[in-house]
């Protein structure tokens, strides 16, 4: 199961109960009512440091916005164990061709040489043993369906003729324009994809077909997942899941290869968010009923970028209300890693990292949770206004202290900064995917903007993309 390494909230031992009415005056409305637990005066953090409560319930002026209410009610503040907030500048990182040879050079065996990776959608450039490599994987799965046999042999057909007629042999990475490329890794073949338009991850992964490297009779197919995505939306439609792993490498040995490729990849700054069993779902596509095994084999790791080793936000804002589209999505993309490791080493990894530092974080000063509150009375009120909701009210059930990417004020990049997270969850057990959300800057209480932050990053896509 997932386990979590970060998010801890504070525990309430000797919290002091106490209640406080302030008359706020915002954009000439409503005044804004302050219900606050005071919490533990733990020296030396930031709880204890900015008179941060354990828990709120808060009602805000709702300005000119229309809105019924706005409310934040949450019986457990997330804070960060720390003692001090900064500010991490960061800039976007280069994508330019010098720069893939430099991550190709970096993850394969270069010198037994770098291709550019084609697949199915360009078969007029599919080399003989990459066309044979496909021939052999219909017939494994020909053998597991036999329902569906004549399919595969047509396909098995069409293959052959392919391969009998071109004389095409893998094509050199050249200059590096191209988006895939494979090579070797010690004794196995990887592929790198780099993001395409409309794309924001990068996969490095085996380039076989997880069915041939790890092969199930009666298998047409097989995909991997961590055990805690497998328990979460999989298990219904798998088997039951193995309670033995498999792998010949204890979790510490796998970790330390993950963190061995993050640092490869320019992760260095991430830290480690979850990690969890590897598990192999197999499938029969075919008419058999046999009923397939959900084998374990392997670790999967998630890493987050971090500011002083504290883990930046993942709250996707792409769900809120306020900031769908009709025809497409506003998004700030998280930088994110995903790593799977068995026996062989790293098999797949999946990362969003589009920034890199730019300048030493520097410690910065808060202001105090209610200093904060009585700015965020005006800042959330203005920010519904600029960007309105379709809801009658909100009711934030979640308030964390992070760090979120906010762009500089002259334009000139961007920086991680300090930010109180204000979110609306259907079911604030099951924190996934907001309806509301707002962040606001923890320095001065103003809302970020989310949809010019969105723009900036390259975060505003179609629904076409």
């Amino acid at each position: 199961m997932r386990r979590k390494l970060w998010r801890n909230k504070k525990l309430v031992m000797l919290a002091a109960v106490f209640s406080c009415a302030a008359a706020l005056t915002a954009c000439g409305k409503k005044n804004a009512d302050y219900d606050i637990d005071g919490g533990n005066a733990d020296g030396g953090s930031v709880q204890s440091k900015y008179d941060i409560p354990e828990s709120c319930d808060v009602t805000f002026d709702s300005g000119s916005t229309g809105l019924k209410k706005i409310q934040l009610t949450d019986a457990d503040i997330t804070v960060p164990e720390t003692g001090a907030m900064y500010v991490a500048p960061v800039k976007m990182k280069e994508t330019d061709p010098e720069s893939r040879k430099e991550l190709v050079d970096t993850l394969f065996d270069a010198d037994k040489g770098v291709y550019v990776y084609y697949d199915m959608e360009h078969m007029d450039k599919l080399s003989k043993e990459d066309i044979q490599a496909y021939i052999d994987l219909y017939e494994v799965q020909k053998k597991a369906d036999p329902s569906h046999a004549s399919n595969y042999d047509s396909d098995i057909d069409r293959m052959n003729r392919l391969l009998q007629t071109t004389s095409k042999q893998r094509e050199k990475a050249g200059d590096y324009s191209a988006d895939e490329y494979m090579g070797m890794v010690g004794d196995l073949e990887y592929r790198l994809s780099f993001p395409q338009e409309g794309e924001a991850d990068t996969l490095f992964r085996i380039k076989e077909d997880l069915l041939q490297y790890r092969p199930m009779d009666g298998a047409t197919g097989v995909i991997t997942s961590s055990a805690e995505e497998y328990y979460t939306s999989m298990s219904e439609e798998y088997g039951e899941l193995s309670d033995i792993n498999e792998c010949s490498l204890s979790i510490d040995e796998a970790r330390q290869m993950a963190e061995e490729f993050l640092d490869k990849i320019g992760g260095s700054e991430a830290v480690l968010q979850s990690e969890s069993d590897l598990c192999w779902l197999y499938r029969n596509d075919g008419e058999s009923d046999q009923e397939l095994p959900v084998v374990v084999d392997g670790y999967s790791f998630e890493y987050i970028r971090s500011v002083e080793d504290q883990p930046v936000s993942d709250v996707a804002v792409w769900t809120a209300d306020n900031l769908r589209q009709a025809n497409g999505f506003v998004n700030v993309p998280i930088e994110k890693y995903t790593i799977q490791v068995d026996a062989n080493g790293v098999i797949e990894a999946l990362w969003n990292s589009y920034l890199e530092a730019d300048g030493s974080p520097q410690a910065v000063e808060l202001l105090s949770f209610d200093e904060m509150l009585k700015k965020a009375n005006e800042s959330i009120a203005a920010y519904y206004t600029k960007y309105p909701t379709a809801y009658k009210q909100i009711a934030f059930n979640d308030i964390t202290l992070s760090y979120y990417l906010k762009q500089k004020e002259d334009g000139s990049g961007f920086e991680y900064v300090p930010a109180w997270i204000l979110a609306e969850y259907e079911d604030p057990e099951d924190p996934e995917l907001p309806e509301q959300v707002v962040i606001l800057d923890a320095r001065d209480g103003s809302a970020i903007d989310l949809m010019s932050l969105a723009e900036a990053v390259g975060g505003i896509s179609s629904a076409t993309e």
